[in-house]
């Protein structure tokens, strides 16, 4: 039976960083990597779905409480969980939201683990195969925002549905806004865009 074969969107972004889960890819990093007490930060998710159905996504992020010296820590992160549904072979993109409190002192490579849960579904086929793939035509965002997104250095590790991820607080405060920030989720690439034909493939547990 001749399936389509949707092109490698995640891996235009991360230049081929991916954590491989049974039905979905995902990459994950920080925007900007350093910042000052007080100044927001994004945790930034790409998530592509490697199947012909809809997917219940659930992120949940965690931060370090105390230091490696014991010292408390303060992050305010306004949306430590967040639920999507990917229609079939959707690409997007997850802004988290995260601020810095005193009393954190500044240092290098403080962690983060997002952990990222895809409910069970019915029978499927793929629409992408493992690990890399061709490149897409087009995207739904702007040349400038793709070589933003370009210049975050995505990371695969971690463990299993868990991904890892380490920024910086550098010296300095900034007064933040009293509006906390939102999560944002954005589609980068949907079913209705560009897409290659080839051989599908049955996905795990179809």
């Amino acid at each position: 039976m001749q399936q389509r074969v949707y092109p490698d969107v995640l891996g235009a972004i991360t230049g081929g960083t991916r954590r491989e889960l049974p039905t979905l890819q995902c990459a994950l990093g920080v925007f900007p990597a350093g910042i000052a007490v007080g100044q927001p930060f994004e945790v930034v998710v790409i998530l592509q779905s490697m199947i012909a159905r809809p997917q219940d996504i659930a992120l949940a992020l965690r931060l370090p409480r105390r230091d490696p010296q014991g010292n408390p820590l303060s992050f305010t992160v306004p949306h430590p969980e967040l639920k999507l549904q990917m229609s079939s072979g959707e690409v997007g993109i997850v802004h988290l939201p995260v601020i810095p409190r005193p009393p954190t002192p500044p240092a290098r490579g403080y962690p983060l683990i997002l952990r990222v849960l895809v409910a069970e579904g019915g029978p499927t086929w793929r629409v992408r195969l493992p690990g890399a793939g061709a490149p897409p035509d087009a995207l739904t965002i702007s040349p400038f925002r793709l070589e933003v997104l370009r210049e975050i250095a995505f990371s695969s590790e971690g463990e299993r549905n868990h991904l890892h991820g380490r920024f910086d607080v550098i010296p300095g405060y900034v007064r933040s806004t009293p509006a906390y920030p939102a999560p944002k989720y954005q589609v980068l690439w949907k079913t209705s865009d560009v897409a290659v034909q080839g051989n599908g493939m049955p996905a795990s547990g179809s």
